[in-house]
């Protein structure tokens, strides 16, 4: 877990067992954090971050969770095998070319979340039904 940190990078082929959570992330640069090519075994939450970041080519074993949100994210290219949740979002989140083996979810962010490529396997609810 990382919490009120200015800039996080898990990167080039990291392995972590379980849940991987980033929470209130303050930097000042935009894509200041980055989450690219990691093998997380569990959940990976971004929670009230006002530090754009990026979510980029991970393979995530459990759900992927966007919540409350200030700056941009950026969820590119990953292998969901759970589901993925954006809610309550108060920046731009781009949801595209991934595999959702779940559902995938959005609800209650501003704007609306630009999806596009997506393969989803379960449900896609709310905000993103009309992908």
């Amino acid at each position: 877990q990382a919490e009120d940190a200015k800039r996080i990078r898990l990167t080039d082929e990291t392995y972590v067992r379980g849940d991987v959570q980033l929470k209130k992330l303050m930097g000042r640069d935009m894509y200041e954090s980055e989450v690219s090519d990691t093998k997380i075994g569990g959940d990976l939450q971004l929670e009230e971050n006002k530090s754009a970041i990026d979510v980029l080519d991970n393979m995530i074993k459990g759900n992927l969770q966007v919540y409350k949100n200030e700056e941009m994210v950026n969820v590119l290219m990953n292998m969901v095998r759970g589901d993925l949740q954006v809610f309550d979002n108060n920046a731009l989140v781009n949801i595209e070319n991934n595999k959702v083996k779940g559902n995938l979810q959005c609800k209650d962010n501003f704007p609306a979340p630009n999806v596009s490529g997506n393969m989803v396997y379960g449900d896609s609810e709310d905000q993103c039904a009309m992908y």
